[in-house]
């Protein structure tokens, strides 16, 4: 803003220069250039005042975007602008600033939108989708914005309008009303009707929210049946018809919505496999499945050593591998929830699926491996070393026994030296993957700090993910203990460090 507020008054400098040499060498007492309307209107028959157009425009623009000045005295000179604009694309750009930066005044935005939104520019349609849902119903400004986005169809808008939508907390709140009305007058349709074929069409940059909106607000069986009726374009609605016919189930929140994406370039074999093992796991065991289990699934569907191990089999295995080990009770703060009470696998037994055994049996064998115990050894010390950011990464299973990789932490965040961020490729990557792992490594008695932190388990529930914190207790030792997104958290024991 500092550059733009330096060119314009340069600009309006030369202007006023180029006015003073009009008037010659004659000395006149020169008044400033008119910041409201009706002073401009009374000093056309004052040629002693005499600006040029171009020089009150710049004059005034500098005024409107200056946030020293009162927002009547921002919107009086908006309104000359507006006067005397001869729609001058520079003077657009400059005021479309006004409506990103929120610290502006709400009257003073609206005037700026209701004077851009006579020029029919597509680029307005993100700022007027944010602005719309905050006016009330009977808003003239309302009014104007519909009849615009209604002449303006921008591929954008709808799309800008369901991130939005999407962010309300609750399908019965006050602005959903408004949120469907504008869907409808930008796509033509009803809403439901616009949101099943956004997600249909290729390239939609907000597929995930149009499903979580409608998983929200259209009964479930009519639902499957409707985007099982669609021709599939996307990735997006292969994923859920794929869901629906071989797993009989239909993701209900984000992240599990973009786990579902990837589904559609699954070999088809593979899908079939993985369907056959999860119906087993269903019948014999009252298994759910959730998007978030294909990956293991897939694995152990194609490993004839592994998938027929029963629940009673998993659980005795697990039993006999942890009452070997010390234990480290997580540390928390206070208890909450239905699983914070124990952390021991034998007191928390029933409440784990098919899913959380076969991942606990899985980890517990890497971390037993004495290669893996010695890269654990050198990745604690290099992690204490550095003070700026947490170490972690993700956990995939391939060929029969799981593999760790680390995944540098999210470096925009700022340094942090005990909470992990996770990058946008580790999310990514992390769809396709036994589990995340984190380390508690910060210090090497450590046991303060056992097991996953609230924001840890906090993240699970909202990724769909299941988690490993290690923390190191000795010089030579570390405990670990497993998490799933329903806040459940076990104790896998301490385990050395080569």
């Amino acid at each position: 803003m500092k550059s733009l507020k330096t060119m314009l008054t340069w600009k309006l400098a030369l202007a006023i220069s180029a006015a003073g040499a009009f008037a010659g060498c004659e000395a006149h007492q020169i008044s400033p250039p008119p910041v409201t309307v009706e002073q401009y209107e009374k000093r056309l028959s004052d040629s002693s005042a005499d600006y040029p157009p171009r020089t009150v425009v710049l004059h005034n623009l500098r005024r409107v975007l200056d946030p020293k000045l009162s927002e009547a005295e921002r919107v009086a000179s908006l309104n000359l602008v507006k006067r005397l604009d001869q729609d001058d694309p520079d003077v657009r750009a400059q005021l479309t600033g006004i409506l990103a930066d929120e610290a502006n005044g709400e009257s003073l935005r609206l005037a700026v939108l209701e004077m851009l939104l006579g020029k029919d520019d597509a680029a307005l349609s993100e700022y007027a989708v944010r602005i719309l849902p905050g006016l009330k119903a009977d808003s003239p400004m309302r009014e104007k914005i519909l009849a615009w986005l209604g002449r303006n169809p921008a591929p954008g808008v709808l799309a800008e309008t369901v991130r939005l939508w999407a962010l309300e907390k609750s399908p019965t709140g006050l602005e959903e009303p408004r949120f469907r009305q504008t869907v409808e007058r930008v796509s033509g349709k009803n809403w439901d009707q616009a949101l099943l074929e956004a997600v249909n069409t290729p390239k939609f940059p907000a597929a995930e929210q149009a499903v979580e909106l409608l998983v929200a607000r259209v009964p479930p069986d009519r639902l499957r049946s409707r985007v099982l009726a669609l021709p599939a374009r996307t990735d997006a609605v292969l994923g859920l018809q794929i869901l629906i016919r071989l797993f009989d189930c239909f993701p209900t929140s984000r992240a599990a919505i973009l786990g579902s994406m990837t589904l559609g370039k699954t070999p088809p074999a593979q899908l079939e496999d993985a369907s056959r093992l999860a119906a087993a796991w269903r019948q014999n065991y009252g298994y759910l499945f959730d998007v978030r289990d294909f990956y293991l699934l897939n694995e152990l569907a194609r490993d004839p050593m592994r998938k027929n191990l029963r629940r009673t089999q998993l659980i005795l295995d697990l039993a006999q591998s942890f009452i070997k080990r010390p234990h480290v009770p997580r540390k928390i703060l206070r208890a909450s929830g239905p699983y914070d009470f124990s952390d021991q696998l034998s007191k928390q037994v029933d409440s784990l699926s098919m899913a959380d055994l076969w991942n606990l049996l899985i980890v517990n064998e890497m971390l037993s491996r004495p290669r893996v115990q010695m890269a654990l050894k050198e990745m604690a010390d290099r992690d204490m070393a550095d003070t700026r950011s947490a170490w972690g990464g993700l956990i995939f299973y391939e060929n029969g026994q799981a593999e760790a990789k680390l995944y540098p932490a999210e470096a925009s965040a700022g340094p942090d030296d005990l909470t992990y961020r996770s990058s946008a490729q580790l999310l990514r990557d992390g769809r396709t993957s036994l589990c995340r792992f984190f380390g508690h490594f910060e210090k090497i008695n450590n046991a303060g700090r056992a097991g996953p932190t609230s924001d840890e388990l906090r993240r699970a529930a909202e990724e769909n993910a299941y988690g490993l914190v290690l923390t190191r207790v000795t010089a030579e030792s570390f405990c670990a203990h497993y998490y799933n997104p329903r806040g459940l958290v076990i104790s896998l024991g301490t385990l050395p460090l080569r």
